[in-house]
Formats: structure tokens, C-alpha cells, sequence
């Protein structure tokens, strides 16, 4: 090796420190600098989710480390929901895309399926853990549905798509269920962290806390709802059996499996009796349904008309959204069996 003449020999800096040695540290402090500078920092994650519950919950979760965008708002129906050409360019620049199931947001089966390679999409049902029921469809539920187990276990998913239950009985309402809502919370934050090291620390604890609050709205909700315990209502269509269970509550059966299909003759006659009897004092009816025919089926009869949200449509977008609809639901169920307006 050639050997430095005087010249060429690093001049001594203090502390044994050479001119060499005093540039390259200062070198890799001004990158460090820079990297951190606004303009130079890692951009923030580009989130989408489809639906305002599991938007409020991705919201808090990212509460200084970005903004996530909620595709299907107001009352509109996540089911065959047709994407804007402007939502289908929101898609497109996602980082993480956040949605419960293909069978449920199915208007958006195949601009996902169009997404590019830079895109992660996060399905609330492939979650590992995730405490899954089968539809149990309309009319009235076998004597297990009145005692509160009604509802076939899908099994928990062991978070592999391939070990999926895709049959169409699925019941997708997953979220109203707290202990569904905190494991989303965690594999969000995981999946988040791992997306952006900037913004790890901010995303962990901001997880940490959101399910802090998630165990003290469980705790308060089974207190709320401890009044109602297995007070026998019936549904306009079987949406909340994850709420249901989790809270013990005491659903005997849904009106119509669907907002377009008319129940059959015989199914609303015997509605009609379980009604005229007093056996059943409450009917739910939700904002998508026409309220018409709740109302001819209780008229005349001891049962009251009450309205529960599972989208929470009437509740603005934000951090705040998903505890408000739970305790919306808590609400109205309760008002319809004391027989008070909520206010």
C-alpha cells in the first residue's frame, strides 16, 4: 500500500480526532439532517378504508402519523357499492387498503383485484383470531337463538385466506364486536409500523391506547346493557348477532334477509302473532329499510318500533365514530324497552 506522504497525512483535530475522521462524522449528521427535514422525511402512509367504523378505528391508530381516507359514506350500502372514477384513483394511490370481506364490500372485488403490487389490503375476516358466526338468516331462530347462543360459530380464523370460510352464511358484521375491533387494532398497527419506521413509536402507542379504550367501552357497554339482558326483540335483518353476543341480548329473529327482498306471507303472519302475544316487546328497524312494513307488523300490538345503525351512517367520520355507534346501539336498545325517546 502506498504510503502518505506529508501532504497527505490527516491533520490531528483534538482528542485524537483526524480531519478525515471530523468529515466523515460530520457527513453522516447532515444526511441524518436531511432525511429528517420536512422535505426529505418519509412520506406518510396513504390509508383507505371502506367503511366508517373500521375508518375511526385506523384514524386513531394513526393520529400523528397520517390520514386515512374512508371510500363509502352516509347511508350509501357497502354491498355492490359502484366506485367513482375519483374513489377508484384514491384506491390506486393507497399504501393500505382496509376492508371487512370480498363477500361484503363486493362493488369493490375487482378494482382491488386491479391494484398494483406497492398496495396491502387488510380484510377484517382474514384476521388471525377473529371470532366469526354464521348467518342466521330471517324469520324466527330455533330455541337456542332465544336463550342468546344462537348463531353457528365460523371458527375462529386462523388468519390464513386459504383456511377461509367463503361460504355465503358468513355474517361479516365483525366490528361489533370490541374484542373483534381490538385485534384489528393490533394487525393494523403491526402492519402500519412495519410500513413506515418513522412513524412506528406514534402508530404502536397510539394502538396501545385505542384498545385501552376499546376494554373500557366493553366494560361500560355490559354494564349499560346489563338491564336488557336477554329481553326477547327482533331485527329487520340479522346484522348484530356479534353486539348480541358479546352483550348476551336476546334476538329471536329478522324480518327480511335483505333490503330488496319482500318476506314471504306466511313468515310475516307469524311475526305478526309473536307480536299480537306481548311475548316480544321490540322491533329494530335501520335507515336502508323501508319502515313501512315494521310499522303494519307491530300496529295494534304491545311491541314498540325502535332503529339501530350498524354503520353508524348518521355519525360523522372520525377518531370518535366507532365508540359513538356502540353506544348508539346500547342507546336505542334500551330506550325501546323502557319506552323512552332517546334524546
Amino acid at each position: 500500500m502506498r504510503q502518505l506522504d506529508q501532504a497527505q497525512k490527516p491533520v490531528s483535530i483534538g482528542h485524537g480526532w483526524s480531519k478525515w475522521a471530523f468529515r466523515s462524522t460530520l457527513a453522516v449528521i447532515c444526511g441524518a439532517m436531511l432525511l429528517h427535514a420536512p422535505g426529505h422525511a418519509q412520506a406518510e402512509l396513504k390509508v383507505v378504508a371502506t367503511i366508517a367504523p373500521l375508518h375511526s378505528l385506523a384514524t386513531g391508530i394513526f393520529k400523528g402519523a397520517g390520514t386515512p381516507d374512508l371510500l363509502i359514506r352516509g347511508t350509501h350500502s357497502p354491498h355492490g357499492y359502484k366506485l367513482r372514477p375519483s374513489e377508484i384513483d384514491l384506491l390506486g394511490k393507497a399504501d393500505i387498503v382496509i376492508g371487512v370481506d370480498e363477500s361484503f364490500e363486493t362493488g369493490l372485488k375487482r378494482p382491488i383485484s386491479r391494484l398494483n403490487g406497492k398496495t396491502t389490503v387488510l380484510w377484517l375476516a382474514e384476521i388471525g383470531g377473529m371470532r366469526r358466526y354464521h348467518f342466521r338468516g330471517s324469520g324466527l331462530w330455533p330455541r337456542e337463538a332465544m336463550s342468546g347462543q344462537a348463531g353457528e360459530p365460523a371458527a375462529e380464523n386462523p388468519g390464513n385466506p386459504r383456511h377461509r370460510d367463503h361460504e355465503e352464511s358468513f355474517d361479516p358484521h365483525l366490528w361489533l364486536d370490541p374484542a373483534n375491533a381490538m385485534k384489528f387494532v393490533t394487525a393494523l398497527a403491526d402492519l402500519a409500523a412495519e410500513r413506515d419506521k418513522i412513524h412506528a413509536d406514534t402508530i404502536r402507542k397510539n394502538a396501545a391506547e385505542l384498545n385501552r379504550r376499546l376494554r373500557e367501552l366493553d366494560l361500560e357497554l355490559r354494564s349499560e346493557l346489563a338491564s336488557v339482558h336477554q329481553k326477547p326483540f327482533i331485527v329487520y335483518h340479522d346484522a348484530y348477532q356479534y353486539f348480541e353476543k358479546r352483550y348476551d341480548l336476546g334476538s329471536w329473529g329478522a324480518v327480511a334477509s335483505d333490503a330488496h327482498i319482500q318476506p314471504g306471507a306466511r313468515h310475516l303472519v307469524q311475526l305478526r302473532n309473536i307480536f299480537k302475544s306481548g311475548r316480544v316487546k321490540c322491533l329494530f328497524t335501520e335507515a336502508q329499510f323501508p319502515p313501512g312494513l315494521a310499522r303494519r307488523l307491530i300496529e295494534g300490538t304491545p311491541a314498540r318500533l325502535g332503529a339501530l345503525d350498524p354503520l353508524g351512517a348518521a355519525i360523522a367520520p372520525g377518531p370518535d365514530h366507532y365508540f359513538k355507534l356502540m353506544r348508539n346501539l346500547a342507546a336505542a336498545l334500551k330506550a325501546c324497552f323502557e319506552g323512552t325517546k332517546r334524546g
